[in-house]
């Protein structure tokens, strides 16, 4: 339908905003504040003053994961900063402010986090807050203020997906959509209500191997099918599906590690969800070539049945063993983040299967 004469171009005029920019210092603003102040369980009747943590010797131990974790944490926002208060403020009047701005709001949840009796505040962490917030705004001043138009990500998302701007933020998100334990591997939007499962325990002839292998099978054929149908038709189907894949693996096993430890990296993993995956992969080699409508029906048809699935069928013992790790790990504060990526992953994926197949006309399908 002509997507491919079209091409992303860079801003032209030096005053021009960067909204993208904005909505994404934005966006890790909430992720921030919301990982700093859960569980949201105030107590406000504590005999201790908010800004007592600014007083406070530093911490007796200090473990180089937290300060890493700290710094790290912060460096995206310093970075989005420097580029979401062009044009009116560039260069290194930019980086003042960002420095400020990041001062101010890791001084802000450290106060609040005084009346989480679950949660502790500290100056050292403030102090690696704000290092983060200065080194990812440092490493923003290179670029050049239109970076975020017509940029290198821009131009792979544009040949990759078009115009189908919303394909590609979930592409970026499912790999995060996998990191909350699974009843199934890749099987994604469990709300773990128990009143909704057929049974509680296993009964022939259905097995937890024979679960997992159908909806591991499921869920790899219904979410490549879905990012196929939402790819240029001359995007590189199958060799991005499998760095897709590859990437949500591997990230699996970082947080694997940081939240049980390298002795559990790998439990996630079955003999049913490796055949689950070659199963739907082998399909997916057949879907490549198939006519859009087709894989508009297999992904649409797929994702509703593996919601329905995982959402009815008994729970593996898989999957009670990773929950019952999660209070012991690093990323505890954003695992509630993390279970609603999971949830709203499906029900995304097919408001968009609807909202293109019906808002358009019907000869964009086969685009």
């Amino acid at each position: 339908m002509g997507n491919n004469s079209i091409r992303p171009v860079r801003l032209q005029w030096a005053g021009q905003p960067l909204p993208l920019a904005r909505l994404c210092a934005f966006g890790f603003f909430l992720l921030i504040s919301y990982a700093s102040l859960t569980p949201f369980e105030f107590v406000f009747d504590l005999p201790v003053s908010p800004i007592d943590w600014v007083f406070a010797p530093l911490p007796k131990y200090i473990t180089l994961f937290d300060v890493l974790a700290n710094i790290l944490g912060y460096m995206p926002f310093g970075f989005l900063v420097v580029f979401a208060l062009f044009p009116k403020f560039q260069k290194w009047r930019a980086l003042g402010i960002t420095l400020i701005l990041g001062m101010l709001l890791s001084g802000s949840l450290e106060s609040m986090q005084t009346w989480l009796p679950s949660r502790i505040s500290s100056n050292l962490d403030w102090w690696a807050n704000v290092i983060g917030t200065l080194v990812g705004g440092l490493f923003a001043l290179p670029f050049k203020p239109n970076w975020f138009s017509g940029g290198a990500l821009d131009q792979y998302r544009f040949a990759w997906f078009g115009q189908r701007f919303s394909f590609f933020i979930l592409f970026l998100l499912l790999p995060w959509a996998q990191i909350y334990p699974q009843n199934a591997w890749l099987a994604i939007g469990d709300l773990g209500i128990d009143d909704l499962r057929v049974s509680q325990f296993w009964s022939l002839p259905i097995s937890n191997a024979s679960q997992e292998l159908l909806m591991t099978g499921l869920a790899t054929l219904s979410i490549g099918s879905f990012f196929m149908f939402g790819m240029n038709q001359k995007g590189p189907k199958l060799r991005l599906l499998a760095g897709l894949l590859l990437a949500t693996m591997l990230l699996k096993c970082l947080s694997v590690w940081l939240q049980a430890g390298l002795d559990h990296v790998f439990d996630w993993i079955t003999i049913s969800a490796v055949l689950g995956m070659l199963v739907g992969s082998a399909l997916l080699f057949w879907l490549a070539s198939a006519d859009k409508k087709i894989q508009w029906w297999v992904a649409f048809a797929g994702l509703f049945a593996m919601v329905v699935l995982v959402n009815i069928m008994p729970i593996s013992p898989y999957h009670d063993q990773e929950i019952s790790l999660l209070p012991k790990g690093r990323l505890t504060h954003f695992n509630g983040l993390l279970k609603w990526v999971t949830w709203i992953w499906p029900t995304l994926a097919l408001y968009n299967l609807l909202r293109v197949n019906f808002s358009k006309p019907k000869s964009s399908i086969n685009q």
